[in-house]
């Protein structure tokens, strides 16, 4: 009986040592949150702008056709084509913020291409051409020479969340599309540009709201425009009725295009919810629907009116009532509502902690995977938004360890 009771008190206690272990509080043993975008910091003059306008200068003893390539074997990343002059006024160039040098290609005497690199510095890069560059006929006065510009060099990405005014989870993939704009003319002292040409490829759809992609050239009046030569160019892998260019009805007479049925792909993956934001439900990029638009202007154009900013890619709702674009633009069709809960007093498409609903990238980026912590996907990406865009630049490419692939889209080979 002794034995039985001195067992039954060691029991006792070893219960109620363990359940004193269960409630003992220890702060270290609680896991933190993994901090979000919500979570952010941001600074109030903040401009989410990652492209900036560069002026370029070649300085040459004679005519020479040059080629200026963000690559340094100048092979894929084409800038702009162009003749280099002596006394040529400045190629405005839109290029990324974090752009260092850029290269220039050229040919010699001896027909042989050769290469110089040149640094970007305060907004302005300045090429000193050698006295090898082979010589160019002169044109005939007032003829011009013909130049072309390419932006962003290595394509851009414009990734949406679709909730506005509501934040979203902030995945960033609701509307995801690869877009490259080209201009063309002929040089002069004045614009130079007569045609405009801007493709996009619209990668992934993660959202299931009623838009449709669109965009317009913010400054411009659309009287600009020969409107007879507006086309639809090319358009791949759209079902039918196909994609349909519609002209928006604009507040400020500026061009707007909606890009109607943009978001319909045939090759969406069956079983998948949204189209190319799911892991194993992922189409090839050559899949994607591909839309290009063309243009013609009724007297050249100066290429900063069509660069970086001004190239304005948004979300418009079906009924017209909503648009999504990225901070500081202006609505196109509606008058935008500051009062609406937790916007920014006076700085459209931006909430009242400059949190956004739209992120340019002027590079190729890959989209974050349905449900994914962009933090947790882009390592760098709050230290660039919380420094103001004063650190890790170039926090969007993937080459250089700065994300976690496995929070990425993997594209189907």
């Amino acid at each position: 009986m002794q034995k039985r009771k001195l067992f039954s008190f060691a029991l006792l206690g070893t219960m109620l040592f363990v359940s004193c272990e269960k409630n003992l509080y220890d702060p270290t043993k609680i896991p933190e949150k993994e901090p979000t975008v919500a979570d952010m910091v941001v600074p109030a003059d903040f401009d989410w702008v990652m492209s900036q306008q560069v002026n370029c200068t070649v300085r040459t003893l004679h005519a020479s056709q040059v080629s200026l390539y963000s690559d340094e074997v100048c092979k894929e990343e084409l800038i702009a084509q162009f003749t280099a002059s002596p006394g040529n006024a400045p190629v405005v160039l839109s290029l990324p913020k974090d752009t260092k040098v850029i290269y220039l290609k050229y040919t010699d005497t001896q027909d042989k291409e050769k290469s110089i690199s040149a640094s970007v510095e305060n907004n302005t890069v300045i090429f000193e051409l050698p006295a090898d560059s082979k010589a160019l006929a002169q044109t005939r006065t007032g003829s011009g020479n013909s130049i072309s510009l390419l932006y962003p060099s290595k394509w851009g990405t414009i990734l949406f969340e679709d909730m506005f005014p509501k934040t979203g989870d902030f995945d960033f993939n609701d509307l995801v599309a690869k877009y490259q704009i080209m201009l063309s003319g002929q040089q002069a002292s004045n614009g130079y540009v007569t045609n405009m040409r801007v493709s996009l490829y619209i990668y992934a759809v993660g959202g299931t709201l009623p838009y449709n992609p669109a965009f317009r050239l913010a400054g411009l009046n659309k009287d600009k425009i020969d409107m007879s030569s507006v086309k639809l160019l090319s358009v791949v892998n759209n079902p039918t009725p196909g994609v349909k260019l519609n002209i928006l009805d604009s507040r400020s007479n500026e061009l707007a295009f909606e890009l109607e049925n943009g978001t319909k792909n045939p090759n969406k993956i069956p079983g998948s919810v949204f189209l190319n934001t799911e892991p194993g439900f992922v189409t090839r990029r050559s899949e994607t629907t591909q839309i290009t638009v063309d243009f013609n202007f009724k007297e050249p154009v100066d290429p900063a009116q069509l660069q970086e900013p001004a190239v304005d890619f948004f979300l418009i709702s079906k009924d017209k009532n909503t648009e999504i674009h990225t901070k500081g633009y202006q609505p196109v069709v509606k008058e935008y509502d500051y009062s609406m809960s937790g916007l920014h007093p006076n700085e459209p498409y931006c909430t009242d902690r400059n949190l956004v609903w739209a992120i340019k990238v002027p590079y190729e980026a890959r989209h974050a995977i349905e449900k994914a912590n962009f933090r947790a996907a882009y390592l760098r990406f709050s230290d660039w938004v919380q420094s103001g865009g004063k650190q890790s630049t170039d926090w969007y490419k993937t080459n250089l360890g700065h994300t976690n692939n496995a929070l990425l889209i993997q594209w189907k080979r």
